[in-house]
């Protein structure tokens, strides 16, 4: 017989951050536990790991509600939560992971920022890359096919404005990718089951609130 001494792993949580614009770039932040609050204490461009586990949660702030989807990730090292909320940098992610491809070997999701300009100004739009063993994972849905946020006229005709921009209706995107999340991606990483995971599973819940602007669209306050 043997003996061994078992390690557990200790349990990592990260948070998408995909604000992109001169001052802000997109990234994963490591929140931890310091004193009795949560707190950002790191932040990486990168995360990598084998997905054992999709869920999909709700989370609230000022009276309206969330959609929050987490991805359970393991490596040698450490187990890892990383929580997303619906922008539209998770939309592209969830698009790769309906996609065909090894669950059962390492991939690396790489979050960049890109800059264009058109009539003297600077657009910043934020991407990730999701590749597996050297080969980008592609999107599954060609995003033309998918909905798009619909613009909210006021009764004179005009694009409504809340702080000088334009509001638009997202209910259909959102309830686009709820779908294709529970019907595909959950399913898919349902059998994923490991100690590991469960380790992830038996995991205490956290919500950190950060700063919330209304004009950051794309950027939840989770």
């Amino acid at each position: 017989m043997g003996a061994r001494n078992s390690q557990e792993k200790n349990v990592v949580f990260y948070k998408l951050k995909s604000k992109a614009d001169a001052t802000n770039t997109p990234h994963f932040s490591k929140v931890e536990k310091v004193g009795d609050s949560w707190q950002e204490t790191d932040t990486f461009n990168e995360l990598f790991g084998v997905i054992k586990g999709v869920e999909l949660k709700e989370s609230e702030h000022n009276g309206k509600k969330y959609k929050i989807l987490s991805l359970k990730i393991t490596d040698q090292s450490e187990n890892s939560i990383l929580q997303m909320p619906f922008t539209n940098v998770t939309y592209s992610i969830v698009n790769c992971l309906i996609n065909e491809f090894d669950i059962n070997d390492e991939i690396s999701l790489t979050l960049v920022k890109t800059k264009s300009t058109a009539n003297g100004k600077d657009y910043y739009n934020a991407s990730c890359y999701v590749n597996q063993d050297g080969e980008m994972v592609k999107w599954s849905i060609d995003i033309k096919e998918t909905p798009r946020p619909e613009l909210i006229l006021g009764k004179d005709g005009e694009p409504l404005l809340v702080n000088g921009d334009k509001v638009y209706d997202k209910t259909k995107v959102e309830q686009y990718w709820v779908d294709k999340i529970e019907n595909i991606l959950i399913p898919k990483f349902k059998n994923a089951s490991s100690e590991e995971n469960k380790i992830i599973q038996d995991a205490s819940p956290f919500e950190i609130t950060t700063e919330f602007n209304e004009k950051e669209h794309d950027d939840l306050p989770f």
